[in-house]
């Protein structure tokens, strides 16, 4: 009887709720990652390594005040490779800022009136060994590097990975919601709701390989309103966890959810 793997990691979950600087979300992401168990470290200013795994992954997230209201959130892999270089905003009046931390995940969400998320995470390779494909690391945010909303990271499943090699964008979950002819819901038949893992894939040598899923996420029907808070299962034995709606746009009838408790 066991908890499934990708939430057998850590977690922890903070809210902010009257952010006004960027400054304050760097103090605020740097005091939970590194007062977490497994610790991050903070091997140069301003720059986070997740903790290293038993097989030698971790990546890195840089935060950089860009201005007062715009945060920089630049993601690398293992091997210092740029996955993303993006940003988002707050509006510099008292934004509500959630943090959604672990060791193998990292979710910033300031509740906007349209909420601007930066995610990362490493992959879940089970059954495979956790080494077994290099490509784990995935990255996204609402806004470009240069502020612009260019609709490629305010929405479900669109994340950013490594595909032949370079960084490229793809909407890169399992697409439990649809067929050729309909959109289902994530219901069953008798209307009661239905949570997958994020499933994700990246290309590799010009082939689409399904690697893993992102750690502490679960995708629910979008019939379930964002900030929302649901008790789900984790494991065969009766496990449960509670998972929140993040304000990333809905995609056919799914929503993204991440662990708070």
């Amino acid at each position: 009887m066991t908890t499934f793997a990708c939430f057998a990691s850590s977690f922890d979950f903070f809210n902010n709720p009257a952010v006004l600087t960027t400054a304050t979300m760097i103090t605020d992401f740097r005091a939970r990652v590194t007062g977490q168990a497994p610790p991050w470290t903070e091997p140069v200013a301003n720059t986070f390594q997740s903790p290293v795994d038993g097989v030698g992954r971790f990546y890195t997230v840089t935060l950089a005040a860009t201005s007062a209201t715009r945060l920089q959130w630049l993601v690398a892999d293992q091997n210092a490779i740029t996955i993303v270089d993006r940003e988002i905003d707050i509006s510099g009046v008292g934004t509500s800022v959630n943090y959604y931390t672990g060791q193998f995940h990292a979710y910033i969400e300031a509740l906007e009136a349209t909420p601007e998320i930066s995610q990362s995470g490493i992959l879940d390779e089970t059954p495979l060994a956790q080494n077994a494909i290099l490509d784990y690391t995935f990255a996204n945010a609402y806004r470009n590097s240069g502020g612009g909303i260019d609709g490629q990271g305010g929405q479900v499943n669109i994340q950013f990975m490594l595909d032949n090699g370079a960084p490229a964008v793809q909407n890169r979950f399992r697409a439990y919601w649809q067929t050729t002819a309909a959109i289902i819901s994530l219901k069953d038949q008798s209307g009661a709701l239905q949570f997958f893992p994020a499933d994700m894939f990246a290309t590799i040598a010009g082939v689409n390989n399904w690697i893993g899923r992102a750690y502490q996420v679960y995708l629910c029907d979008s019939s379930v309103p964002f900030g929302t808070q649901k008790t789900i299962q984790i494991g065969n034995a009766g496990e449960t966890g509670v998972f929140q709606v993040i304000g990333l746009a809905t995609v056919g009838a799914a929503r993204e959810m991440v662990r708070v408790a």
